[in-house]
């Protein structure tokens, strides 16, 4: 369970899917190394948006997003689905 910003400004409750939906979102804003305590956590997204979109970029980021996607516990890569 997280807290979030709830769209009227007051803090709410997420569980579930829209919970799980809110962290990827936010390990993906966040660049990798930002915690001192979990280097690893994050990802490399946006440094990828502000590069020439070729086609080797688009592969590059891709694999980045879906490996970022994959480091949370509650993704199962092997058969492509998440347990909320």
């Amino acid at each position: 369970m997280d807290i979030i910003a709830a769209t009227n400004g007051d803090w709410a409750d997420v569980a579930g899917e829209p919970c799980l939906v809110a962290d990827l979102l936010h390990r993906l804003e966040t660049p990798i190394g930002s915690y001192p305590i979990d280097l690893e956590y994050g990802s490399d997204v946006d440094s990828w948006l502000h590069a020439t979109m070729d086609a080797v970029a688009q592969v590059a980021m891709a694999v980045e997003i879906q490996t970022c996607i994959e480091r949370d516990p509650r993704v199962d890569s092997e058969i492509g689905r998440a347990h909320v």
